[in-house]
């Protein structure tokens, strides 16, 4: 059985943002959405997350990060916090097996848009 929704962060521009170079991480938080599905992770009847989000950042380093960061905040937002407190590595999540990671950049102009991907099971 899967269940599917959407989750859509509303986010408001902070003025003071304008013209800096936070200015495109906050685009990237802006823009981003996250989906959830749920799968069975085979043959070990455990549910397996799987969360994905786009963000936009002046480097693809940075929105694949923003991306990965998003995607885990949709899960837990305690993991998203270990996962910055502990290095901000793609591909990690604390406490947690990463099934599936699965990562589509492109430039847009002089920033970077990044899908993320990630099916996280315990």
């Amino acid at each position: 059985m899967s269940r599917s929704h959407v989750l859509r962060p509303v986010i408001k521009p902070v003025s003071k943002l304008a013209g800096s170079k936070l200015a495109g991480i906050a685009m990237g938080v802006m823009l981003a959405g996250a989906n959830a599905v749920y799968a069975q992770a085979p043959g070990s009847g455990e549910r397996c997350p799987l969360r994905a989000a786009d963000a936009t950042a002046e480097s693809r380093e940075s929105a694949m990060r923003l991306g990965y960061e998003i995607a885990l905040q949709a899960f837990d937002a305690r993991l998203a916090k270990t996962w910055a407190d502990r290095g901000r590595r793609v591909g990690e999540a604390p406490g947690y097996t990463v099934r599936r990671l699965v990562t589509k950049c492109q430039p847009r102009g002089r920033q970077h848009s990044c899908y993320v991907e990630v099916t996280l099971c315990r």
